[in-house]
């Protein structure tokens, strides 16, 4: 998938996050994975995942900007609601079981960055803004990408009830 081949209405939410993000400073890159990658996105029903690789920690007051940004952007365009993005530093992006800030649909809840999405991003993966491969994020083996689905079916309902941010 090229960026030429994202929808119009999706194209320019993901312009205006970027535009966001970088006058915020602290951007290392936007990733794009999931369905919307991969070819198999409804625009009925499917989300947009997005992994966002910044430079730093992000402390609360940076985590209120990014919530301030997402509730503009979410006022202003139908497929906002529909954004999942995760924030991580690439010093972090190592550690499966670690919580990052994450824009929910239309909150700001916390979530990791699993095996799982890693692997997806390394498969098929695109970079919307910054370098390839995302800085941080390693290449998952198969084996440990099996490991990492056993416990990731077990706790579907974390995927519909994220952890709140703290």
């Amino acid at each position: 998938m090229d960026r030429s081949d994202l929808p119009a209405d999706i194209a320019r939410l993901l312009g205006r996050l970027r535009d966001g993000l970088l006058v915020r400073g602290g951007l290392a890159g936007i990733y794009l994975y999931g369905s919307l990658a991969t070819g198999d996105f409804s625009p009925a029903r499917s989300d947009i995942d997005l992994v966002v690789m910044v430079t730093g920690e992000l402390d609360r007051a940076a985590v209120a900007e990014l919530r301030e940004l997402h509730a503009a952007l979410a006022g202003s365009d139908d497929p906002a609601g529909r954004l999942h993005c995760l924030y991580v530093p690439g010093q972090a992006a190592t550690d499966p079981a670690r919580l990052h800030p994450y824009w929910y649909g239309d909150r700001m809840t916390q979530w990791q960055l699993k095996v799982m999405t890693r692997a997806e991003l390394a498969s098929a993966g695109v970079a919307l803004h910054g370098p390839w491969p995302p800085p941080g994020v390693v290449p998952v083996s198969t084996a440990i990408s099996r490991r990492g689905v056993a416990p990731a079916s077990r706790n579907v309902s974390e995927v519909t009830h994220p952890a709140p941010f703290g």
